[in-house]
């Protein structure tokens, strides 16, 4: 593949590009791996395969990978059946690693999403090294993200060193998107100034010391599409309790027909719900979500949506088509933030999310279980469900 070195703007760094073989030959066993990716968006996608075929047969090879999310491409299904894994965190939604955690092949930690980038600012877990996607790197040294943030901010502020993929395949118009705010350590910050959605508090990109930058390796495939399904009668009667519950609640007087912010997990099922809104009487809505999928581009392309902020743009690979080749249309409506932001219980309350999140099991006294099939045995992880349950709906 033709490497367009036009990407990688610092002049520092134009000599550190290398193949993925060469970029995985410096992961030893015991090293922990932090890698970008949240839903199947942002992911890294070659270091991780050419770390794979090295040691898939060394059966004392072991690492531990932290994330933002679950990732795409297989990642984690191969990551399992390579027996390469020590421990995983804190979110994953394959199949084969669900299997693996629930023999105990490996250590897996269910956390909230927020608290990842805390517990590594105190220095409570460490990153060897982060390996991060990029659609470009500024003059002054900025890692662009893609299609996430996730933890990446996190990783690459905390990790000994750095790898950067380079995806040509992503869209260039996705600079100037982010939003990277740290928050400071503890004792020592302020309150994060977020009032508005659309408020703007951070930098483009995440800067970085150019001297950790081992390697840049660079790819060209496009994120592994959502796998959800379209509206079926259930989720339409669901949809339909949502809005019936939202109207009682405007004809009281505690929203407006503009509600307040919504949050919609990731999945068929709450995807199916907000897809819902489009044939409701609420408009110019605006989202302060984790995730954007499908429905948040058809309620913009309804005029129903004025804003959204997310940590992650996953989308099914028709919709993907179709937001990606008319990206212009949709840029001064979106912004995106880490995933510590997205879900910062400080910022949930003070924008009195409408947060719309699917379960596994609730019992009579309210109580939600979004994570273990009958107390025993883990399906996906908390992920965001934890931290948005501060104003749920």
């Amino acid at each position: 593949m033709e490497n367009n070195l036009d990407r990688i703007r610092d002049q520092r760094l134009k000599n550190r590009v290398v193949t993925p073989e060469e970029a995985a030959s410096w992961i030893q066993s015991g090293m922990t791996l932090g890698l970008s990716g949240f839903t199947r968006a942002g992911d890294v996608k070659a270091v991780p395969f050419a770390l794979v075929n090295r040691v898939k047969n060394d059966e004392s090879f072991k690492v531990n990978v932290y994330t933002g999310a679950s990732l795409g491409s297989d990642v984690d299904k191969l990551f399992a059946e390579a027996g390469i894994l020590g421990k995983r965190l804190p979110f994953q939604a394959d199949a084969t690693m669900r299997k693996g955690i629930n023999n105990g092949d490996f250590l897996f930690v269910d956390q909230h999403l927020s608290h990842t980038a805390e517990l590594l600012r105190a220095d409570v877990l460490d990153i060897d090294f982060a390996i991060l996607e990029a659609v470009a790197i500024t003059e002054d040294g900025m890692i662009i993200p893609t299609t996430s943030i996730g933890n990446s901010l996190a990783f690459s502020l905390n990790a000994k060193s750095i790898i950067i993929e380079m995806n040509m395949a992503q869209s260039a118009q996705l600079e100037g998107l982010h939003d990277l705010y740290e928050p400071g350590k503890q004792g020592e910050r302020l309150p994060i100034p977020l009032v508005k959605t659309d408020d703007r508090i951070g930098t483009i990109g995440i800067p970085i010391d150019p001297e950790k930058v081992k390697g840049i390796v660079f790819t060209n495939q496009l994120d592994s599409p959502s796998t959800i399904v379209p509206p079926d009668e259930e989720t339409v009667i669901m949809a339909q309790h949502l809005i019936e519950f939202l109207r009682e609640e405007v004809k009281v007087g505690r929203l407006t027909n503009r509600l307040a912010p919504l949050q919609s997990g990731i999945g068929s099922v709450a995807n199916a719900v907000l897809h819902g809104m489009l044939d409701s009487e609420f408009e110019d809505l605006e989202v302060y979500s984790e995730v954007l999928q499908d429905a948040v581009f058809d309620l913009m392309d309804a005029g129903k949506v004025n804003f959204a902020s997310c940590c992650s743009i996953t989308l099914s690979e028709e919709k993907m088509q179709q937001v990606f080749s008319n990206f212009e249309k949709y840029r001064d409506k979106l912004m995106m933030r880490p995933q510590e932001i997205s879900n910062h219980p400080e910022i949930i309350r003070r924008l009195g999310l409408i947060s719309i999140n699917t379960a596994l099991e609730l019992d009579i006294y309210g109580n939600v279980n979004s994570t273990h099939v009958l107390g025993t045995k883990m399906m996906n992880g908390i992920g965001g469900s934890g931290d948005l349950q501060e104003m749920p709906a």
